[in-house]
C-alpha cells in the first residue's frame, strides 16, 4: 500500500520532518566499453540469424524489438531521486513508505559496487524496494531504520542482481 502524501487523512507535514535525507539515482548506470558493446552486438546478431535461418520470424522479430528497446532504455541516464526518512516512513521520490507496510530491511555495503537498502514490505504483492545509499553513510541509515523495522541479518545479494551487476544489464 502506497499512501498519498495528499490524502486529506494524512497531516500534510507528516512525511516532510526529515530525519534523513538524500539524493541518488534510481539505478547505478554501468559503464560500458567496446568490447561489451561488441559481445553484446555479436550475440543478437547471432540470435537474430539464427531466428531467420531456422524460419522462426516472430523469433527474429521479437529478438530485434528486445535488442532496439533495451539500446533506447540504456541510453538514458538515471533520475536522480530525493530520499528522506520521516518519523512515519520513507519518501522516494513523490512516494511515501509508511514504516506500518515494512516487514524488513536490509543493507549491502561493498563499495564501490553495492551500496544499496533493501525493504521489503508485509504484503506480498508489493515488490521489495531497493534505494540507493549515494554517498549517505550506511552506518546512520541503519541506526535509524533499525528502531523502526527489524533488520534482516545475513540477508545478502539476490543472485539476479549479483548477474546483473557482472554483466553490467
Amino acid at each position: 500500500m502506497i499512501i498519498n502524501p495528499k490524502d486529506p487523512n494524512m497531516t500534510e507535514n507528516a512525511f516532510d520532518k526529515h530525519i534523513l535525507e538524500w539524493t541518488a539515482p534510481e539505478y547505478v548506470k554501468h559503464q560500458r566499453g567496446p568490447v561489451w558493446i561488441g559481445i553484446a552486438g555479436s550475440l543478437s546478431a547471432a540470435m537474430i540469424a539464427y531466428a531467420i535461418l531456422s524460419g522462426s520470424w516472430t523469433m527474429a522479430m521479437a529478438f530485434s524489438a528486445l535488442s532496439i528497446a533495451y539500446y533506447i532504455e540504456h541510453k538514458q541516464e538515471p533520475e536522480e531521486i530525493d530520499i528522506a526518512f520521516s518519523e512515519m516512513g520513507i519518501k522516494v521520490g513523490n512516494q511515501v513508505f509508511p514504516f506500518s507496510i515494512m516487514k524488513a530491511f536490509w543493507i549491502i555495503y561493498e563499495p564501490p559496487f553495492v551500496k544499496t537498502l533493501h525493504i521489503r514490505f508485509a504484503k506480498r504483492h508489493m515488490a521489495d524496494l531497493t534505494i540507493q545509499l549515494g554517498d549517505e553513510d550506511p552506518a546512520k541509515v541503519r541506526n535509524y531504520f533499525a528502531t523502526q523495522v527489524p533488520e534482516w541479518e545475513g540477508k545478502g545479494e539476490a543472485t539476479f542482481d549479483i548477474l546483473t551487476r557482472t554483466f553490467k544489464l
